[in-house]
């Protein structure tokens, strides 16, 4: 079928399609196929889980670590798929009981950390800036290994402002996580 005739799903409709183990984000009514990451993403993501994992149990322990939940876009017609986020274990549990692990618009996490790759450049330093800040994520990391960056934004009303951009033995700060102490360096493996 030609793309112009491809009927657009419904949020409500893609709520419904059944998991088929791809890994995929909702866009504009369409279900899009997300390029398979690098051992390098892989690794950042594995490594920087365990990094917010040590910390969420010294310093947050009310709070969780996950990766694959999906993040409702409000007043549009999209999913995101994060590689990281940062939820409450209260905010787990109702997105636990839903059909797919999808945090609505009245639910969103606290934080999502994108690990950028060659073909997702521009999807995570402009369109995914303004998608998280329209569902209210309190703060947005863009982990960079193309320019050995991590930049980070948090929710100053309805847009994100720029925290900081770091890089090598800088420490990064954010701040949803006060006692954060990770270099940038030591968060890009």
């Amino acid at each position: 079928m030609p793309p112009e005739l491809k009927q657009k799903l419904t949020f409500e409709q893609y709520l419904l399609t059944p998991y088929d183990g791809r890994r995929t984000e909702f866009v504009n009514g369409e279900i899009i196929e997300v390029a398979p990451p690098t051992g390098r993403h892989l690794d950042i993501v594995s490594d920087l889980g365990d990094l917010l994992k040590a910390y969420l149990r010294a310093h947050q322990p009310d709070w969780l670590v996950r990766s694959g939940a999906e993040i409702k876009i409000p007043h549009q017609n999209n999913s995101r798929n994060p590689d990281l986020l940062i939820c409450t274990k209260a905010q787990w549990q109702i997105v636990r009981a839903q059909t797919k692990a999808e945090f609505l618009s009245d639910n969103p996490p606290l934080l999502t950390i994108e690990i950028v790759s060659p073909n997702s450049v521009e999807k995570n330093t402009q369109e995914l800036i303004a998608e998280y800040a329209e569902a209210k994520v309190l703060e947005y990391w863009i982990v960079n290994p193309i320019t050995e960056t991590v930049s980070v934004y948090a929710l100053d009303g309805q847009v994100y402002s720029l925290i900081g951009e770091f890089a090598g033995e800088q420490t990064v700060h954010s701040q949803l996580l006060e006692h954060w102490s990770a270099t940038a360096a030591e968060m890009l493996g």
